[in-house]
């Protein structure tokens, strides 16, 4: 796309251009090291005055309408930088007080781009021979979900993908199908059903990046459909289509369902978390567990730094488990995941998978580490 020809003039609330660039972050942030085009989002005025932002960085496409009025009859097309435009309103938002209510008026000319609430102006750069990957074309809805629900199921089910700077590029992606959403990253898996009604076909979208982009948006419901490699989401005014990762997903650690003869013990949920969290993020971290009597012995190892042994009590009689040694980040990760006031581990050995569940419907599994005696 080459520079603006004409003058486009549209006048908004501040709080309805906020809106409107808020789910557009999350995309532009996977690209936040590209050249400047792939930051940038693109104004469209079409001739019956409808307005909306977009952008794509080849990966992801979205859409979001601008409630808008034309203060011109041109209509066209212009690149703006996206930091730049939100920064504006923010400011001019914030200095009249009106916050959300406040009226913009956003004039883009061969020159550049204006900001303006009546009194003070705001310049912004338009970028000029704009070249970008063709914005995908969304699939047909077949799936419609609570929002929320998704939002909160799909947060909790990426916290098992890899993360998206890792070499093997299926591991960061999760796969939803009718069937359920899932993500693995071969040491550990969780699982959630997928909410909604329909029916829909096997994706396999970025994890974290669908997480974030589910995030962002509003309202009751959202729909899903699915085409090829590529998976829509969208409500009544954004529309978001990311390619799915090719390959073949990995099984995982193991499929769920497989622990008819583990042990299990049921623990407070919190109390286990709050040991664990000080030391997740350090990589060699550890948590091994045992039961002692009527309670969970369990002891974070930080690879040295610190050693912390603590009893957790049972919340019902436990069985007896031989010593089980998990990495710490992995499972903190479980817990969060499954939520709940407690939580059941489901112990089969020192070195099969063990199973985190809650009292509602996500599952987590964490493969063991392997410990020198």
């Amino acid at each position: 796309m080459t520079a603006v020809s004409t003058t486009m003039s549209v006048q908004t609330r501040g709080g309805d251009l906020l809106e409107a660039l808020a789910p557009l972050r999350p995309v532009l942030s996977t690209a936040k090291h590209a050249p400047a085009p792939l930051r940038s989002v693109l104004l469209s005025v079409e001739m019956d005055g409808a307005t909306s932002l977009s952008c794509s960085t080849g990966e992801v496409s979205m859409q979001v309408g601008l409630p808008s009025s034309q203060t011109s009859t041109a209509a066209g097309q212009a690149w703006i930088d996206h930091t730049a435009l939100r920064k504006a309103a923010t400011a001019l938002a914030a200095r009249r007080g009106a916050g959300a209510q406040v009226d913009l008026s956003l004039t883009v000319t061969a020159d550049g781009a204006r900001l303006s609430d009546g009194t003070r102006v705001m310049y912004i750069d338009v970028l000029d021979d704009v070249h970008l990957p063709p914005t995908m074309a969304p699939a047909a809805v077949t799936w419609v979900s609570d929002r929320a629900e998704l939002a909160e199921r799909v947060a909790a089910v990426a916290s098992a993908a890899a993360t998206p700077d890792c070499n093997v590029p299926i591991i960061t992606a999760m796969r939803l199908a009718t069937d359920g959403v899932v993500a693995t990253d071969k040491y550990r898996l969780t699982k959630a059903p997928l909410p909604g009604t329909g029916d829909l076909e096997p994706a396999q979208p970025p994890a974290h990046v669908f997480a974030k982009v589910i995030k962002t948006l509003t309202g009751d419901t959202v729909s899903l459909g699915v085409d090829a490699d590529r998976l829509t989401i969208s409500t009544d005014t954004v529309t978001a289509t990311l390619r799915g990762l090719q390959g073949d997903y990995p099984r995982g650690v193991t499929s769920i369902g497989e622990f008819d003869d583990a042990t299990t013990v049921r623990v407070d949920r919190t109390g286990l978390l709050d040991l664990i969290k000080p030391h997740q993020n350090v990589r060699a971290a550890k948590v091994t567990l045992a039961t002692i009597g009527q309670t969970i012995d369990v002891t974070v190892d930080d690879g040295g730094r610190a050693l912390v042994t603590a009893q957790v009590p049972a919340c019902t009689p436990p069985e007896k488990i031989e010593p089980v040694t998990l990495n710490a980040a992995y499972l903190a990760d479980a817990l969060r995941a499954v939520g709940g006031a407690e939580v059941s581990i489901h112990v089969q050995s020192t070195l099969r998978p063990v199973k985190v569940a809650g009292d509602g419907d996500i599952t987590a599994v964490v493969q063991p580490i392997r410990v020198a005696k």
